[in-house]
């Protein structure tokens, strides 16, 4: 089980995009990221486009390599603000909605809302990295939602697992939740002083202090639900994993790789080592740019090596290298076995790069062109209902003539179906509807050579053959009658007999078929 400091490590400062960050888009929203939900801490890492093995979280590693999950990290992380659920007009019910929501969303399947694609959210696993959490004085930890589009009027509703459950050994159920905070929400925040937010597209935040139950021990989750008052009802939800204070601290330095790879580090006299530290900022700037000359005097590991970690002595505030001895940051360098020594990060987020120049001025590995990579989409943008079809991302170009990797995304994705969406080419099963019906589609290319990241978007309409049938499209405030058919929300419909007919003609947001919040009560789906 990983843990991490609570509030935000001090060492997160500037601009907090993970390596490849991505853009706030017209649909995007908001997550908790203090203390982090599950998709926004994947989400901040940003690195689980390659080997699953270089991954520096845990929990996100366990979650992408979790079998019969395949590509649901991805989705769920790049969508880190979407994870949503529309209610309609319920949350004007006493109870803000939750009742209802239960219908929509069963036992085991709370993280994600049972959204499709992002069950991995709901895995049971030990690996989630918990925030630790210190109540104040008066019983409250603080809760910071980041936005990206700060609406309001909403409310929030917050839920804290009870004693007993365990996340770790079994799937998170509503009777384990117990609701431990509302707030209505008027006006966003802007004042992020020291605290910048986690994803650096956020542009707006709420705070909460939240009363928690006395005597609190031991790991729980929170669960957090944003509610915007709107016809749509749309809700944001997610899980933070959290850790009561009181336990010890792991140490802050991350080990991150070998300090010299024996199997690819032979500098020869007349070479030079080329020692980098990149940030995480979207430029990956350079933090530590080093360069030893290696002659033969020096040549032998034991000795450049120790020469080259004298050097970074200088910069021992973002990283070290050596043997760590405990938990405190006490990371010796080991001179007897040179291979034993690895680098260590005083920010999760950097990364370290050796090479080496060879004596005719050539660098391994050679000059990366710093371009974006450039995402392309080759396919239809019109369907037929019901249709099977593949787009394609194979015209996608690299600069550095670098196999891409890619990640497929569809928004709204209801009704439509789909394969792996980390391939070059994407299967799409349209909706069998019968009214048009529109998505947006996202390709997200990555090179790895200069970790930049291309994205591309475009609309996909499924349109029905006959446009709808001999069934007119649904109309509200028409006097419908028992028996009468209307085609809706990519369905038919009838009219339910008498006593329920009235209702047929009631208010759209209550009433119309297959998308008002009671519309089972005037109509049959047929």
């Amino acid at each position: 089980m990983n843990r991490r400091p609570f509030p935000l490590h001090p060492l997160l400062s500037g601009t907090l995009a993970a390596l490849l960050a991505v853009p706030a888009l017209g649909w995007a929203h908001g997550a908790v990221d203090s203390p982090v939900s599950r998709q926004t801490l994947c989400r901040s890492y940003a690195d689980y486009w390659g080997s699953a093995d270089k991954m520096k979280d845990e929990g996100c590693r366990r979650a992408v390599t979790a079998p019969g999950h395949a590509g649901q990290m991805i989705h769920a992380a790049t969508q880190w603000n979407e994870v949503n659920r529309d209610i309609g007009g319920r949350y004007n019910d006493a109870d803000g909605g939750e009742a209802f929501l239960k219908t929509q969303v069963p036992d085991g399947k709370i993280c994600s809302v049972n959204r499709p694609g992002m069950d991995v959210l709901n895995l049971v696993m030990p690996e989630w990295t918990r925030t630790e959490v210190k109540p104040d004085a008066s019983g409250k930890i603080a809760v910071r939602l980041i936005t990206t589009a700060a609406h309001v009027p909403s409310f929030v509703r917050i839920y804290l697992s009870k004693a007993d459950y365990d996340s770790a050994s079994r799937p998170l159920r509503w009777d384990d939740l117990q609701l431990v905070h509302t707030e209505e929400l008027t006006q966003a925040r802007k004042d992020w002083g020291d605290k910048p937010p986690l994803i650096s597209s956020a542009n707006g935040f709420f705070q909460f202090q939240v009363e928690v139950p006395p005597g609190r021990t031991g790991n729980a989750v929170l669960f957090t639900w944003w509610q915007r008052r709107d016809p749509q009802g749309e809700g944001f939800y997610g899980c933070s994993d959290i850790t009561f204070g009181g336990m010890p601290q792991p140490s802050p330095w991350l080990k991150e790789k070998v300090f010299i790879d024996g199997n690819g580090i032979d500098p020869k006299p007349g070479d030079t080592v080329h020692y980098r530290v990149f940030g995480h900022d979207r430029e990956v700037s350079e933090l530590i740019d080093l360069k030893l000359p290696i002659t033969a005097s020096n040549q032998a590991p034991a000795v450049w090596g120790k020469q080259l970690a004298q050097q970074l002595a200088g910069n021992r505030d973002v990283v070290r290298v050596g043997v760590n001895r405990n938990d405190n940051g006490d990371i010796v360098f080991d001179s007897s076995d040179v291979y034993k020594n690895f680098n260590y990060l005083s920010d999760a987020r950097n990364s370290t790069q050796m090479s080496v120049d060879t004596g005719g001025g050539g660098e391994i590995p050679g000059p990366i062109d710093e371009r974006p990579p450039v995402a392309v989409i080759d396919g239809p943008t019109e369907v037929k209902a019901g249709e099977s079809f593949t787009m394609s991302g194979t015209r996608s170009t690299s600069y550095n003539g670098t196999p891409l990797r890619y990640a497929w995304s569809m928004t709204p994705a209801l009704g439509w179906s789909y394969g792996s969406n980390i391939q070059e080419s994407f299967s799409i099963t349209a909706p069998a509807t019968t009214t048009p019906t529109t998505t947006r589609l996202r390709l997200t290319v990555l090179d790895d050579a200069n970790r930049k990241r291309g994205e591309i978007e475009q609309d996909l309409t499924a349109k029905p053959e006959s446009g709808g049938g001999d069934y007119p499209a649904y109309k509200e405030g028409s006097p419908y009658k028992a028996g009468d058919i209307v085609s809706n929300a990519g369905g038919l419909y009838r009219c339910k007999p008498w006593p329920y007919t009235d209702w047929c003609k009631g208010a759209a947001w209550a009433y119309a078929p297959g998308k008002g919040v009671h519309w089972d009560q005037a109509w049959d789906k047929l």
